[in-house]
């Protein structure tokens, strides 16, 4: 049971998600058609109606052919094979048998078909279903004034009538059914499908941002009155890269820059970039928050006790040289293809030469941020030192938590 199950439910490797629907109702429909065609087949026989018996078998091994074709993939032909034979048979019945018989009602199931096949051309489907009119047209004006060439028993006269509207219906309501799950499937496929693009377009881009994406708004840019920005480097990991297989350096990378990127998502910071083994992150973009460098400090110090899990998880004795500063800054989306959310101004280029001038293993910071945590955070002063393309500046090493 579980065998015949999966045949009819199952759909071959093979099969493109895109003709779901002509394969699970086309596989169906043809097996049906198969079995209705062979009861005709054996009930024809037996009263002596050989010319319907004969068009049977004809039909029997022409929907056998329909079910292997509609297996391969090729699902075009069987369609055009399966309808026309259901018009040429339905008007042969009805011109032996006249239309008591119900044989018509199969051309008003069939004539249904074209339109819910996915794919196809309009004019092959207004053809289709114009052929099946034209096929109904004539039983019902040219056949059913006529008299029937074969005069069977009025009792099996009526059981043929009662048993096509229940076949008609039973066929309609197969279909229904398959047509369901082949949407059903395909549904399930796309929105995974969604599920899997929408994750990728998180991990690239900020959520508001993507949602404004997602707006088909064109060109996001957004400047903040202020923010701070971090920069962090593993110290001499150039050197350090250079005696190492390029999978295990990628795997060592991944390690730290995943931890970072947990730790970032925990203080609610926005991880904006990595370069090489250097890392940028933010805060206060791209949402204002107005405690955003207490975050970043937070951060900061956390970022250096995740170094040395790390390291004692990999073995290894590496440093981070950590730099900070506050103030306003751009922010915006950049290219159409391969973009990214990054961010501009003279406070990047500032945090980025805290990082640069800093020390291994300590936070260095800007007076700008000192003075905005200096009564939540302890602070060594470092002095004034000549910062390349910015001068004399005054800058702090960042201690820990509480004034100092």
């Amino acid at each position: 049971m579980s065998k015949l199950s999966s045949y009819f439910s199952a759909i071959p490797d093979h099969i493109d998600i895109r003709n779901y629907r002509f394969y699970l109702v086309g596989h169906v429909a043809y097996h049906f058609a198969l079995t209705v065609h062979t009861m005709w087949a054996v009930l024809f026989t037996i009263v002596g109606v050989l010319p319907l018996a004969v068009f049977n078998l004809f039909s029997i091994s022409l929907f056998v052919l329909c079910i292997y074709l509609n297996r391969r993939g090729k699902h075009m032909t069987p369609t055009v094979l399966g309808m026309t034979e259901v018009v040429a048979h339905q008007v042969f019945a009805c011109h032996l048998l006249g239309t008591g018989s119900g044989y018509q009602l199969y051309i008003l199931v069939v004539s249904l078909y074209p339109f819910i096949m996915p794919s196809w051309k309009a004019w092959i489907k207004v053809g289709l279903f114009l052929f099946t009119l034209a096929g109904f047209l004539y039983i019902q004006m040219a056949i059913s004034a006529g008299t029937p060439l074969v005069t069977l028993d009025p009792v099996l006269l009526r059981w043929l009538m009662i048993t096509n509207i229940i076949f008609s219906f039973v066929c309609l309501g197969i279909w229904g059914t398959y047509f369901n799950l082949a949407v059903d499937r395909t549904e399930a496929e796309l929105d995974g499908a969604y599920s899997k693009v929408e994750n990728l377009l998180l991990n690239v881009l900020p959520a508001p941002i993507a949602e404004r994406l997602k707006e088909k708004e064109r060109v996001i840019s957004d400047r903040f009155s202020d923010a701070s920005i971090l920069f962090a480097d593993l110290v001499g990991f150039t050197r350090f890269s250079e005696r190492m297989p390029p999978d295990e350096l990628v795997a060592i990378l991944n390690t730290y820059f995943t931890a970072f990127d947990d730790l970032a998502e925990k203080h609610g910071l926005e991880k904006i970039k990595t370069i090489g083994d250097a890392y940028m992150v933010a805060a206060g973009v791209p949402q204002p928050d107005p405690g955003h460098a207490h975050r970043m400090c937070a951060f900061a110090l956390e970022m250096l006790a995740v170094l040395q899990r790390c390291n004692v998880e990999l073995g290894h004795a590496l440093e981070l040289r950590i730099g900070t500063h506050c103030g306003p800054v751009a922010a915006g989306v950049i290219g159409t293809h391969k973009f990214a959310y990054d961010l501009w101004g003279d406070t990047v280029n500032t945090a980025s030469r805290m990082e640069s001038h800093g020390v291994g293993g300590k936070v260095h910071v800007t007076e700008e941020l000192y003075q905005a945590c200096r009564n939540a955070y302890s602070f060594e002063e470092r002095g004034v030192i000549e910062v390349k393309g910015k001068g004399p500046m005054r800058t702090y090493f960042l201690r820990g938590s509480g004034p100092a």
